[in-house]
């Protein structure tokens, strides 16, 4: 019994984050913790014809706490920094639903020369 107990509290401290993913085409140093990371929203057409260095995601790790979209943009962001790009734009937003209790995000990372515009 106190062994189904532990699996359990195991299954679910490692259960309980968003699962964070990425796919790094192009291999850049990590930024620095102050420079700005600019994040695009999914209703944002703007296009970007800048240096595309990856993909990433944040998706429900199941029984996941702390994944708000919100969350998950910050989760994003430090993603994006650690493989050296400076704006994210989120390209599909699955709202929390029956199956999940997060907001699952994915997004195409870019290094641009001027993130403010």
């Amino acid at each position: 019994m106190k062994t189904l107990f532990t699996y359990l509290f195991v299954l679910l401290c490692f259960s309980c984050a968003p699962q964070l993913k990425s796919t790094i085409l192009k291999t850049r140093p990590p930024l620095p913790e102050n420079d700005l990371i600019v994040v695009l929203d999914i209703s944002d057409d703007q296009t970007i014809d800048e240096d595309l260095v990856g993909s990433i995601a944040a998706k429900d790790g199941g029984l996941s706490v702390n994944c708000t979209y919100y969350e998950n943009v910050l989760n994003l962001k430090v993603l994006a920094r650690n493989a050296g790009a400076n704006l994210v734009k989120i390209t599909e937003h699955k709202t929390p639903d029956n199956r999940s209790t997060c907001h699952r995000l994915k997004a195409n990372i870019y290094y641009v020369l001027n993130p403010k515009e």
